[in-house]
């Protein structure tokens, strides 16, 4: 049986520990799924780092019940080794990521991998989060940054460990000069939700290998016997799903038909479970690009570290509040 505060238990204690965050629907619901389906020698322990409670609950009861009427299968043995864990989490205020990563460490687990799905897409109205970003930068990609650089340590004590942040193929159509000269959408005529996500999925990919070079230069220095501290980042791109945050993108007409057009969740997230448990990706170290399963080119200006120090140097400076 799956418990809902399995973690405080010292069974968890050998367990593989994985937080997702957006796990409550979509592309992370499915990634609970294969985590608990998928891998069982060691098992996983998933805490689900959502809103809404509610949601969250929900999907345990949706996921226990799909998974334990697969009678005799390896999933349903699967299921009765892994557990799930709602903890509350609104990436859209910093505030919410503060407490979050302070109630995490106090439960004194290890963190094997941060997934960061979350994701956020604003209609051509500007939106803005608590702390006044524009809601896709604030939320993809600030309370991301200040989520992992949290629990960083904690991912360096527990290595080898994984961050997994689901970017997207769309990063590429992100502007570099705009994300870094007017990452809140202050400055321009006319408000667009697409380039909003696409900018913040860019700032995602500029992140991750931020981070890449961030923890290399760390091993190095500390002569470090794993490349990167022992944690691996990966970039992801999880392809193009139906979800209910594609579908908001798209006029009322076509909606109807995403589902036909587009992969499902339920197949598609089975790349993120790979990129945060599958033995195969272990000790993979480097920038990082995944088209689901296959490593991919991102876009050229991701790779320049001009670019990518600027983002972070701008981000740290948005976050300075909130570090410590």
């Amino acid at each position: 049986m799956i418990s809902k505060s399995a973690a405080s238990s010292s069974s968890s204690l050998m367990k593989k520990i994985v937080i997702l965050t957006g796990a409550s629907d979509g592309l992370g619901k499915g990634a609970v799924k294969h985590l608990l389906s998928d891998y069982s020698n060691p098992s996983v322990h998933v805490i689900m780092a959502c809103r809404s409670e509610e949601k969250a609950l929900n999907a345990i009861k949706d996921i226990e019940n799909e998974l334990s009427t697969i009678k005799g299968s390896a999933s349903s043995e699967n299921l009765c080794k892994g557990s799930m864990e709602f903890m509350k989490l609104d990436l859209s205020d910093l505030e919410s990521v503060k407490d979050f990563a302070k109630k995490f460490l106090e439960k004194n687990l290890p963190l094997h991998a941060l997934v960061c799905n979350a994701g956020c897409w604003s209609s051509n109205e500007r939106k803005t989060t608590k702390q006044g970003f524009e809601m896709s930068y604030g939320t993809n990609h600030l309370g991301h940054f200040l989520l992992v650089h949290l629990l960083l340590d904690k991912l360096k004590e527990s290595a080898p460990s994984r961050v997994v942040i689901v970017a997207s193929g769309l990063h590429k159509r992100g502007k570099i000069q705009d994300l870094l000269q007017d990452p809140n959408f202050e400055h321009v005529s006319k408000f667009s939700g697409n380039q909003a996500y696409n900018n913040s999925k860019l700032a995602n990919v500029l992140f991750a290998y931020g981070l890449v070079r961030r923890l290399t230069q760390q091993a190095s220095s500390s002569n470090h016997n794993l490349p990167q501290c022992g944690v691996s980042v990966y970039a992801l791109h999880p392809g193009v799903v139906s979800t209910s945050l594609l579908r908001e993108a798209f006029p009322s007409w076509i909606k109807p038909l995403t589902s036909l057009l587009f992969q499902t969740p339920e197949y598609a997230s089975g790349c993120i479970s790979y990129h945060a448990m599958d033995e195969k990706q272990e000790g993979v170290y480097g920038m990082k690009f995944y088209d689901q399963w296959k490593e991919k080119k991102s876009l050229n200006d991701t790779y320049s570290e001009k670019y990518q120090d600027r983002l972070w140097e701008l981000t740290m400076s948005q976050l300075a509040p909130y570090l410590n």
